[in-house]
């Protein structure tokens, strides 16, 4: 669950995180139809920014075989979450978590988050905040910056990108090369 808990961690689009959040009762059924209830407390509760939410179970495939009937009530949870609470529900096991090469890209931009170099930040943020807004990549932003230590600028790149300041791809070990994009505010109508 802790390699879990860092996608979360690093996904600019997550508000909250709940441990076991709350118990849900749901219909269950045999061959002849409704039979009786059941509860369920699920692993983690998620909120994101734009208001959904997410009830997820993170268990691993060795359980999953075990557990065998927690992929046949999965039907019957997501229609109880969606219909109780407008949420959605998920079993992720280690093989979607460990996908590479998200999951290294998801450690570096949780290391690069703990490193704090506030001039290095200014730097950053004057270049980003003056960009016009076209895609670039990593190593661009760092030419721009001019900052001795490319390292350091890298990190503050990927601290922004953590921020949702700007997007990254994930779906490429993170480099030099990586395609920076900056999101698309929208002004509102005055």
């Amino acid at each position: 669950m802790r390699d879990y808990i860092w996608h979360l961690d690093v996904d600019p689009s997550i508000r909250l995180i709940s441990p076991y959040p709350m118990e849900i009762e749901y219909q269950t059924f045999d061959r002849y139809g409704p039979n009786g209830t059941a509860t369920h407390i699920p692993t983690l509760g998620i909120l994101k920014m734009d208001g959904t939410v997410i009830y997820s179970d993170v268990v691993t495939e060795a359980i999953l075989k075990e557990q065998w009937y927690r992929r046949r009530r999965m039907p019957l949870l997501e229609a109880a979450y969606a219909d109780q609470f407008g949420a959605s529900y998920s079993i992720l096991t280690e093989l979607a978590i460990h996908i590479q090469p998200r999951m290294d890209n998801v450690r570096r931009l949780w290391r690069d988050n703990r490193t704090k170099a506030p001039e290095a930040m200014r730097a950053v943020r004057r270049v980003v905040d003056g960009h016009d807004g076209t895609a670039t990549t990593v190593g661009s932003l760092v030419d721009m910056i001019g900052w001795q230590d490319r390292e350091v600028a890298v990190a503050c790149i990927l601290q922004l990108a953590i921020a949702g300041e700007i997007n990254i791809e994930l779906g490429r070990p993170i480099s030099e090369g990586t395609t920076v994009s900056f999101p698309i505010v929208d002004a509102g109508e005055d």
